[in-house]
């Protein structure tokens, strides 16, 4: 999943009621900031550990968790997010 917004934010993620891993990776015009593994939280209250690269983004884009970091993403590198189409 892809959020874009247009203008730069710092607003954290969080897993409430998420029941699995996520990976997570934040950029900025086209570059990370940050990326991280988010762990579920079954609750969705004020316990939950809130996500954030500590910086301002306008693209972040979760996945299965694991994939950026076995992918050696990292900050610093190139993310660019296409738009597919099924069929």
């Amino acid at each position: 999943m892809a959020f874009v917004y247009e203008e730069p934010v710092d607003n954290p993620f969080w897993m409430g009621d998420v029941s699995v891993p996520l990976s997570i990776v934040w950029s900025r015009e086209g570059t990370a900031v940050g990326v991280a593994e988010m762990q579920p939280c079954p609750q969705a209250d004020s316990t939950c550990t809130r996500y954030s690269p500590g910086e301002p983004f306008d693209l972040a884009v979760e996945t299965t968790g694991g994939v950026f970091t076995d992918a050696g993403i990292g900050v610093g590198d190139r993310v660019a997010v296409s738009e597919t189409h099924p069929g």
